[in-house]
């Protein structure tokens, strides 16, 4: 990627089993601009014939400087019911069921941002990496000669839309 590109980051937790309680450390990701994207809904895969639940955690990583970058782990303690142990109804009604706890680390990619190209045209260059649509609405459709009128441009699209500044 190139640095001001952005890059999709996604966290995969697959379970077979309830888990009763979690923590979650996210990545730091230095060298990245980062944005916490909305959760997705659960969905359910087959692998290797075993069913799981699988929850997503996805961030829109933009690099801001250029060189390789390693993300590091995720960590994921999990509390699980530990059904090695055999439990009477009193340990269940007393909430005394026995839980193990585990921790599980992601692997630790390194991203290898590059500089961007040198830019030699006539028309000053934003900074701007991505694919992007500019629009412009007027607030009415007839101006009278003399009256002001407010004109709202609008940048969307993917890429570091986020860098773009005030129009001059």
């Amino acid at each position: 990627i190139y640095v001001g590109e952005p890059v999709l980051y996604t966290v995969r937790v697959f379970r077979r089993v309830r888990i009763l309680d979690n923590d979650y450390k996210k990545p730091n990701f230095d060298s990245f601009h980062s944005e916490r994207l909305p959760d997705t809904p659960s969905y359910y895969v087959t692998v290797e014939g075993f069913r799981y639940e699988v929850s997503e955690l996805r961030y829109l990583l933009t690099g801001v400087q250029a060189g390789d970058v390693r993300i590091e782990p995720v960590e994921l303690a999990c509390d699980f019911l530990d059904m090695s142990k055999p439990m009477n109804a009193l340990d269940v009604i007393m909430g005394r069921q026995p839980v193990i706890t585990k921790t599980y680390y992601s692997n630790s990619p390194t991203i290898h941002i590059k500089e961007l190209p040198e830019y030699d045209g006539d028309i000053p260059f934003s900074g701007l990496v991505g694919d992007f649509q500019l629009s412009a609405k007027l607030d009415r459709e007839v101006v009278p000669q003399g009256d002001s009128a407010t004109l709202l441009l609008t940048v969307s699209g993917q890429g570091n839309v986020m860098d773009a500044g005030e129009p001059d």
